[in-house]
């Protein structure tokens, strides 16, 4: 995560020691416009958040990239069974043509039974 920092007094940021000219840091934070200092309260907010965050982030795409990896292995798994159940049936069909021919057509009379 990229370390972002903000301008900690957005008044002098523009060149001047404070709004009006005044040397001092107390009295530059004191006459400080509301907006500036609760701009400058929600950067420090959410750089403390984003800090806090990053690490159970970072923990989440882990978790997450391990999951991915796991399904991907099952999903390799099945592909392969299948084709392993595809090319035994076919085998199967090949050494006994006329009874997987009579399986096949009780099914399909089977079906047109239920669908009617």
């Amino acid at each position: 995560m990229p370390d972002i920092s903000y301008p900690s007094n957005l008044a002098q940021t523009s060149g001047t020691n404070g709004p009006a000219g005044s040397g001092g840091t107390d009295t530059a934070v004191h006459q400080q416009p509301l907006t500036d200092r609760m701009a400058e309260g929600a950067h420090h907010t959410i750089d403390r958040l984003a800090e806090t965050a990053a690490p159970h982030i970072e923990r989440m795409e882990g978790a997450l990239a391990g999951a991915t990896e796991q399904l991907k292995g099952q999903a390799r798994h099945l592909h392969e069974k299948g084709d392993e159940w595809v090319d035994e049936l076919r085998a199967t069909v090949r050494r006994n043509p006329l009874s997987a021919v009579a399986v096949a057509m009780a099914v399909g009379a089977l079906i047109a039974r239920i669908r009617h």
